[in-house]
């Protein structure tokens, strides 16, 4: 189901590897306009309500990404690790306000790309375009696999999954956030915990 770090991180290696192989110019210009940055722990990356126009490849650290109710109830969607990608997609495409936010949980080193000089560089070279559109395939295929996650999963189903295919969000996230993200309190997770 979701084994999404290695598979994604696989397939997005994969494509960097066929853009690199089929056009170097194109693979290079890429690379240069990734920036490195950092953040602090709880600092935000995406804020809510604002255009989003980066694109933020996470070279260390974690991210939490999430989104807030009407009622300013406030809902973890998941949670970005190293190697990940993070951006608020609709915002980025389309450059509307975001509707998710992203904070940063642990320091963090990334390398962020403007989307300005994404769509410069699509327009130039038909090979970025096309590792731009499949990797946006990848995320909605990661997407859509999510959403069965959360919506066909009970709690402890959720936990067993992450503790068999994601062990390491259960060694490095705080209980609250893991609690959180599998939208249960805290007492609750202890009990699943001690059964699993």
């Amino acid at each position: 189901m979701i084994k999404k770090s290695e598979k994604i991180k696989y397939e997005f290696d994969k494509l960097l590897e066929e853009l690199k192989n089929n056009n170097e110019t194109a693979f290079n210009e890429l690379q240069s306009i990734f920036k490195p940055g950092t953040c602090k722990k709880g600092e935000t990356l995406i804020r809510i309500h604002e255009p989003n126009t980066n694109l933020y490849w996470i070279i260390s650290g974690i991210v939490k990404q999430y989104q807030d109710k009407e009622d300013g109830t406030r809902y973890t969607k998941w949670f970005v690790f190293e190697g990940d990608l993070l951006s608020s997609p609709h915002s980025f495409m389309f450059g509307d306000p975001s509707h998710e936010g992203a904070e940063v949980l642990e320091d963090c080193e990334f390398m962020v790309m403007s989307r300005v000089e994404g769509n410069a560089l699509c327009e130039k070279y038909k090979s970025v375009n096309t590792f731009f559109r499949l990797l946006a395939e990848l995320y909605f295929i990661e997407s859509n696999a999510r959403v069965f996650f959360m919506q066909a999963y009970t709690a402890k189903e959720k936990y067993d999954h992450i503790m068999k295919y994601n062990p390491h969000m259960l060694l490095r996230l705080p209980q609250k956030e893991i609690a959180s993200f599998l939208g249960i309190r805290k007492e609750t997770l202890s009990r699943i915990r001690k059964y699993s």
